[in-house]
């Protein structure tokens, strides 16, 4: 895919990445800011217009369903296109362990309490969630 043709679509841009946002849009990547919980990529892809439609440490923080932006993306996919999602393991043997000793594996209870609009993970998910 040449980079002229790339796109990074974002609920927000935050100061830890906008040195990353920089650099990609100086190699021609275009930025989409779009509210992700009430976006639809079909509302800027036509159908079967895509190679690949990815998403990196998304779906976790999202306080609905998926469901809309996924069915989308597949939407926008050719065929024998790839939807690439990365979401951190709920399962993972560290975090195994630290519940197995009485540890939380989510961030500290005061970073959710005391915040008006919570960033967090809302649902982590394993494996078998992906399939």
């Amino acid at each position: 895919m040449d980079m002229l043709d790339a796109y990074y679509v974002h609920s927000s841009l935050h100061s830890s990445v906008a040195r990353q946002a920089e650099f990609l849009e100086k190699q021609g990547v275009r930025f989409v800011q779009r509210d992700l919980t009430q976006y639809l990529l079909t509302e800027s892809f036509a159908p079967q217009s895509l190679d690949v439609v990815s998403s990196y440490h998304v779906l976790e923080h999202l306080h609905q369903s998926p469901r809309p932006l996924l069915h989308s993306a597949m939407t926008v996919l050719k065929p024998g296109g790839n939807l690439v999602v990365e979401v951190p393991n709920a399962v993972n043997l560290l975090k195994r362990a630290k519940v197995l000793i009485g540890r939380t594996n989510y961030l500290p209870y005061a970073s959710y309490y005391e915040s008006e609009r919570y960033y967090g993970h809302v649902r982590e998910y394993c494996v078998s969630d992906l399939i």
